[in-house]
């Protein structure tokens, strides 16, 4: 029997938080030879008190004494999971898409913690993450079964439950005769590296370090909130990198790790932020701004000359990829890598995480693995996620697709 077409959304609000990325995305076929089309995307941003409550939880998270109560993390997912049903549901009506065709809606959700390496508790080791906006809300609410919590089975496994877009990149960007890099610029920067020819078992990515949340996090303290990011790099092109203060902010632990590694604001949050500022409190404003700037590019420039010096191309997506202060250093820092943007293979730039978590969940509906141990450090492939149905005929044995 041949293999129906599905029609997925994905959903994901990226660690700078800034709101809903949607994707509506169709899909044919079986992996490795999946066919996928993007057909519409759309950025919901959060309101500005949903905002303010998430990163009021990201404070707690990484200072005990940021003062959120228990319940205010159960009561933020399920809020998030209101907003994640309601951006759903706008994209298919902004789409034009009957809402009756969507297969299933595919969610990141919004990661609040994020602890990758084991801790022992109560004598066992334990890794953990938690991403809000729950799946049941999403499903309920939309009427569309839905897929969630795709970190925690790959963690379960042994893996850092991060990165999970490799297995994406790998359908989306491979190339017979090309090494290719695919960089994400979010609030933290990631790299996958596909050698040419290669299979799936042969991807390798990690978290390189900060992408945006450094740079974020400076102009939102330095503007009292008014602001929260430096639009088109204007502000770090006005300043001067202070190259003995950028050295030793390169010489933070992480970068000294070796993949599969990843990371988020418990490392390079608020306090990381904070302490960067009071080392840098001497320094013009536009001066801080470039140096900053140029931890993330440089970072990213390390990360891919140690752990892939073969690349040829690099294909950058992300909201990092529209600071041109960034962009214009990476390139000066490869000189030898052909640096496109993602939009030029059908992908925009800010869509490519949406369009991601599509097909994860189309690979975990038809029971297929998600995750690529060779990213993440699992010991095995795994089915990712966890299926919130909203009738009893999506329910049982039988493979949806």
């Amino acid at each position: 029997m041949p293999d129906r077409e599905r029609t997925i959304i994905g959903l994901i609000s990226g660690t700078s938080a800034d709101g809903i990325d949607a994707a509506l995305v169709t899909l044919r076929g079986r992996f490795p030879a999946l066919k996928i089309k993007l057909l519409a995307f759309e950025t919901f941003p959060y309101p500005g008190r949903v905002r303010e409550e998430v990163f009021r939880v990201f404070r707690s998270v990484e200072d005990s004494a940021g003062g959120c109560a228990p319940a205010d993390f159960p009561r933020l997912d399920v809020l998030l999971g209101e907003l994640f049903a309601d951006s759903a549901l706008s994209l298919i009506s902004k789409a034009g898409f009957p809402a009756s065709q969507v297969d299933a809606i595919a969610s990141h959700g919004q990661t609040l913690y994020h602890q990758p390496l084991p801790v022992s508790v109560a004598g066992k080791p334990v890794r953990c993450t938690f991403q809000a906006a729950d799946g049941s809300v999403i499903a309920q609410r939309s009427g569309i079964m839905t897929i969630s919590d795709f970190r925690t089975a790959d963690m379960a496994a042994g893996g850092e439950g991060a990165p999970l877009v490799p297995m994406a990149d790998f359908l989306l960007f491979r190339h017979p005769r090309k090494n290719r890099a695919v960089l994400n610029i979010g609030g933290i920067a990631n790299l996958t590296c596909l050698p040419a020819g290669g299979s799936s078992d042969d991807v390798t990515a990690f978290d390189t370090g900060p992408g945006n949340m450094p740079m974020d996090g400076i102009i939102s303290i330095h503007t009292s909130g008014r602001r929260n990011f430096d639009e088109g790099g204007r502000l770090a092109s006005g300043g001067r990198v202070h190259e003995a203060l950028l050295k030793k902010w390169l010489e933070h632990p992480y970068f000294k790790r070796t993949p599969p590694k990843s990371t988020g604001r418990e490392e390079f949050g608020e306090l990381f932020i904070r302490r960067i500022m009071a080392e840098a409190a001497s320094l013009p404003f536009e001066d801080l701004a470039a140096t900053v700037s140029a931890l993330t590019a440089d970072s990213i420039a390390l990360g891919l000359a140690k752990y892939f010096p073969v690349a040829d191309e690099m294909i950058a997506a992300g909201g990092g990829t529209h600071n041109l202060f960034i962009m214009e250093r990476l390139k000066k820092a490869l000189p030898a890598v052909s640096i496109h943007s993602s939009s030029e293979y059908g992908i925009p730039v800010d869509a490519r995480e949406a369009v991601a978590f599509a097909i994860l969940g189309d690979l975990t509906l038809k029971g297929q693995p998600g995750n690529l141990p060779s990213a993440t450090g699992a010991a095995r492939p795994v089915i990712l996620g966890k299926i919130s149905p909203v009738r009893p005929a999506e329910c049982g044995s039988k493979r949806i697709f």
